[in-house]
Protein backbone atom coordinates (compact mmCIF):
# COMPACT_ATOMS: atom_id res chain seq x y z
CA UNK A 1 0.00 0.00 0.00
CA UNK A 2 1.66 3.80 -0.97
CA UNK A 3 2.39 6.06 1.84
CA UNK A 4 -0.46 7.99 0.42
CA UNK A 5 -3.02 5.76 0.87
CA UNK A 6 -1.83 4.93 4.30
CA UNK A 7 -1.75 8.02 5.76
CA UNK A 8 -5.47 8.57 4.32
CA UNK A 9 -6.58 5.12 5.93
CA UNK A 10 -5.05 6.52 9.52
CA UNK A 11 -6.88 10.22 8.80
CA UNK A 12 -10.05 8.95 8.20
CA UNK A 13 -9.94 6.79 10.99
CA UNK A 14 -8.87 9.94 13.38
CA UNK A 15 -11.62 11.93 11.61
CA UNK A 16 -14.19 9.22 12.24
CA UNK A 17 -12.57 9.29 16.20
CA UNK A 18 -12.70 12.93 16.61
CA UNK A 19 -16.22 12.99 14.97
CA UNK A 20 -17.30 10.83 17.47
CA UNK A 21 -16.83 13.26 20.25
CA UNK A 22 -17.71 16.32 18.69
CA UNK A 23 -14.07 17.65 17.95
CA UNK A 24 -12.91 17.21 14.65
CA UNK A 25 -11.93 21.17 13.91
CA UNK A 26 -9.53 21.05 17.74
CA UNK A 27 -8.03 17.05 16.53
CA UNK A 28 -7.09 18.55 13.18
CA UNK A 29 -5.32 22.04 14.97
CA UNK A 30 -3.90 19.60 18.05
CA UNK A 31 -2.59 17.18 15.19
CA UNK A 32 -1.08 20.11 13.09
CA UNK A 33 0.83 21.70 15.90
CA UNK A 34 2.44 18.10 17.24
CA UNK A 35 3.24 17.46 13.47
CA UNK A 36 4.56 20.97 13.11
CA UNK A 37 6.71 20.19 16.06
CA UNK A 38 7.84 16.88 15.31
CA UNK A 39 8.98 18.06 12.09
CA UNK A 40 10.83 20.96 13.40
CA UNK A 41 12.70 19.03 15.95
CA UNK A 42 15.40 16.78 14.38
CA UNK A 43 16.69 15.44 17.97
CA UNK A 44 13.08 14.01 18.55
CA UNK A 45 12.95 12.66 15.52
CA UNK A 46 16.09 10.55 16.89
CA UNK A 47 14.35 9.90 19.66
CA UNK A 48 11.84 7.83 17.93
CA UNK A 49 13.70 6.27 15.02
CA UNK A 50 16.36 5.19 17.65
CA UNK A 51 16.21 1.44 18.66
CA UNK A 52 18.30 2.71 21.87
CA UNK A 53 14.91 3.92 23.43
CA UNK A 54 12.39 1.46 24.13
CA UNK A 55 8.68 2.09 23.33
CA UNK A 56 7.59 3.23 26.84
CA UNK A 57 10.52 6.02 27.35
CA UNK A 58 9.86 6.94 23.11
CA UNK A 59 5.42 6.93 24.32
CA UNK A 60 6.71 8.97 27.41
CA UNK A 61 8.36 11.87 25.03
CA UNK A 62 5.43 11.66 22.62
CA UNK A 63 2.95 12.03 25.57
CA UNK A 64 5.10 15.32 27.35
CA UNK A 65 5.26 16.60 24.16
CA UNK A 66 1.54 16.00 22.78
CA UNK A 67 0.56 17.70 26.74
CA UNK A 68 3.16 20.70 26.52
CA UNK A 69 1.15 21.50 23.22
CA UNK A 70 -2.52 21.11 25.27
CA UNK A 71 -3.45 17.98 23.00
CA UNK A 72 -6.88 16.20 24.24
CA UNK A 73 -6.61 13.19 25.65
CA UNK A 74 -8.02 11.18 22.56
CA UNK A 75 -5.94 12.75 20.17
CA UNK A 76 -2.98 11.91 22.38
CA UNK A 77 -4.06 8.72 22.23
CA UNK A 78 -3.85 9.10 18.37
CA UNK A 79 -0.23 10.41 18.47
CA UNK A 80 0.72 7.34 20.40
CA UNK A 81 -0.82 4.62 18.43
CA UNK A 82 0.87 5.87 15.42
CA UNK A 83 4.36 5.62 17.63
CA UNK A 84 3.34 2.49 17.89
CA UNK A 85 2.54 1.34 14.90
CA UNK A 86 5.67 3.04 13.47
CA UNK A 87 3.64 5.20 11.55
CA UNK A 88 4.85 8.84 13.57
CA UNK A 89 6.95 9.41 9.88
CA UNK A 90 4.19 10.06 7.85
CA UNK A 91 2.55 12.39 10.65
CA UNK A 92 2.90 15.60 8.27
CA UNK A 93 0.69 13.95 5.54
CA UNK A 94 -1.94 12.27 8.52
CA UNK A 95 -2.10 15.80 9.84
CA UNK A 96 -2.70 17.46 6.87
CA UNK A 97 -5.35 15.02 5.40
CA UNK A 98 -7.06 15.50 8.77
CA UNK A 99 -7.04 18.96 8.25
CA UNK A 100 -8.63 18.88 4.56
CA UNK A 101 -11.44 16.60 6.22
CA UNK A 102 -12.25 19.06 9.08
CA UNK A 103 -12.31 21.39 6.42
CA UNK A 104 -14.69 19.80 4.35
CA UNK A 105 -17.20 18.97 6.81
CA UNK A 106 -17.50 22.65 7.42
CA UNK A 107 -17.59 23.35 3.82
CA UNK A 108 -14.24 25.27 3.89
CA UNK A 109 -11.87 25.71 1.19
CA UNK A 110 -8.57 27.19 1.54
CA UNK A 111 -6.73 29.61 -1.28
CA UNK A 112 -3.50 30.71 -1.02
CA UNK A 113 -2.88 34.46 -2.55
CA UNK A 114 0.59 35.26 -3.70
CA UNK A 115 0.97 39.27 -4.45
CA UNK A 116 3.69 41.23 -5.12
CA UNK A 117 3.71 43.20 -1.83
CA UNK A 118 1.46 42.75 0.83
CA UNK A 119 -2.82 42.81 -0.28
CA UNK A 120 -5.17 45.20 1.60
CA UNK A 121 -7.47 44.02 3.87
CA UNK A 122 -10.63 45.19 1.33
CA UNK A 123 -8.51 43.89 -1.45
CA UNK A 124 -8.57 40.29 0.74
CA UNK A 125 -12.18 40.41 1.56
CA UNK A 126 -12.90 41.23 -2.29
CA UNK A 127 -11.04 38.30 -3.36
CA UNK A 128 -12.54 36.08 -0.57
CA UNK A 129 -15.84 37.15 -1.35
CA UNK A 130 -15.53 36.46 -5.31
CA UNK A 131 -14.17 33.12 -4.08
CA UNK A 132 -17.14 32.44 -2.31
CA UNK A 133 -19.51 33.33 -4.40
CA UNK A 134 -18.01 31.27 -7.47
CA UNK A 135 -17.49 28.27 -4.80
CA UNK A 136 -20.76 28.15 -2.65
CA UNK A 137 -17.85 27.36 -0.07
CA UNK A 138 -16.32 29.36 3.22
CA UNK A 139 -13.39 30.37 1.73
CA UNK A 140 -9.90 30.46 3.98
CA UNK A 141 -7.42 32.54 2.26
CA UNK A 142 -3.39 32.25 3.09
CA UNK A 143 -1.95 35.59 1.95
CA UNK A 144 1.76 35.15 0.55
CA UNK A 145 4.34 38.11 -1.30
CA UNK A 146 7.02 37.37 -3.66
CA UNK A 147 8.08 40.34 -5.04
CA UNK A 148 8.84 38.53 -8.16
CA UNK A 149 5.78 38.67 -9.39
CA UNK A 150 6.07 42.65 -10.35
CA UNK A 151 2.26 43.00 -9.82
CA UNK A 152 -1.01 41.56 -9.97
CA UNK A 153 -1.89 38.19 -8.17
CA UNK A 154 -1.84 34.58 -8.14
CA UNK A 155 -4.87 32.26 -6.70
CA UNK A 156 -4.64 28.80 -5.91
CA UNK A 157 -7.64 27.24 -5.18
CA UNK A 158 -8.82 23.32 -5.20
CA UNK A 159 -6.13 22.22 -7.31
CA UNK A 160 -6.46 25.09 -9.85
CA UNK A 161 -4.13 28.22 -10.57
CA UNK A 162 -5.09 31.20 -11.56
CA UNK A 163 -1.85 33.41 -12.84
CA UNK A 164 -2.85 37.06 -13.00
CA UNK A 165 0.22 38.66 -12.34
CA UNK A 166 2.54 40.75 -14.53
CA UNK A 167 5.16 38.15 -14.44
CA UNK A 168 2.73 35.56 -15.78
CA UNK A 169 1.52 37.58 -18.42
CA UNK A 170 5.54 37.95 -19.62
CA UNK A 171 5.98 35.05 -20.03
CA UNK A 172 3.14 34.19 -21.59
CA UNK A 173 4.25 37.04 -24.17
CA UNK A 174 7.81 35.19 -23.96
CA UNK A 175 6.01 31.51 -24.90
CA UNK A 176 4.37 33.47 -27.82
CA UNK A 177 6.96 35.48 -29.12
CA UNK A 178 9.47 32.30 -29.22
CA UNK A 179 5.92 30.30 -30.70
CA UNK A 180 5.90 32.75 -33.38
CA UNK A 181 9.50 33.38 -34.05
CA UNK A 182 10.37 29.37 -34.47
CA UNK A 183 7.16 29.51 -37.10
CA UNK A 184 8.64 31.75 -39.19
CA UNK A 185 11.86 30.28 -39.25
CA UNK A 186 10.41 27.02 -39.59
Amino acid sequence: MSAGAIANRYAQALFELAEEFGQTTQYATQFGAFAAAYAESSQLREVIASPVYARTQKLAVVQALAKKLGMSDTAQNGVKQLLVRGRLGQLSEIAQKLSELSDRKQGIVRAVLTTAEAAKPDVLAKIKAGLAAATAKNIEIEARINPDLIGGAIVEIAGVTVDASVRGRLENLERGLNDAASRLNA
